[in-house]
C-alpha cells in the first residue's frame, strides 16, 4: 500500500491537518475545549515518537502535527492519529493516516 503523504527522515515534521471526529454518526465539525494527543508509529505497531498536537483553529477542527527532531526515524510505511478528549471528558480518535517515511538525500 502506498501511503498519502511522505515526510523526509531529518526535516523537521510541521504536518497541519482537519482532524475527523464522529460521535454518535455525526461528523464533529467544531471541536472547541477538546483537547488532543498522537502517536506515529511503524506498521509493526513500534512507537517512533510521541507528536505534539495542537489547534491552528479549533472551531473548524484544523490542528497541527509536529515534532522538532526525526533523524532518528526509520524508513517506511507508518501511521498516526489523534487521540481527542471530549469536554465531557469522552475518548475519540481520528482517523488513521498513512504516512511514508524518506531517506533525506542532503545530511
Amino acid at each position: 500500500m502506498s501511503a498519502p503523504y511522505t515526510h523526509k527522515r531529518g526535516d523537521t515534521f510541521n504536518f497541519g491537518l482537519y482532524v475527523k471526529a464522529t460521535v454518535n454518526g455525526a461528523v464533529q465539525t467544531d471541536l472547541t475545549g477538546w483537547t488532543g494527543i498522537s502517536q506515529i508509529r511503524q506498521m509493526n505497531d513500534a512507537k517512533i515518537a510521541d507528536l505534539t498536537f495542537s489547534w491552528d483553529d479549533a472551531s473548524t477542527a484544523a490542528g497541527r502535527l509536529y515534532a522538532a527532531s526525526t533523524t532518528g526515524w526509520p524508513l517506511g510505511d507508518a501511521v498516526l492519529d489523534v487521540q481527542l478528549t471530549t469536554p465531557a471528558g469522552e475518548i475519540i480518535s481520528s482517523e488513521t493516516i498513512y504516512i511514508d517515511i524518506l531517506g533525506d538525500v542532503t545530511r
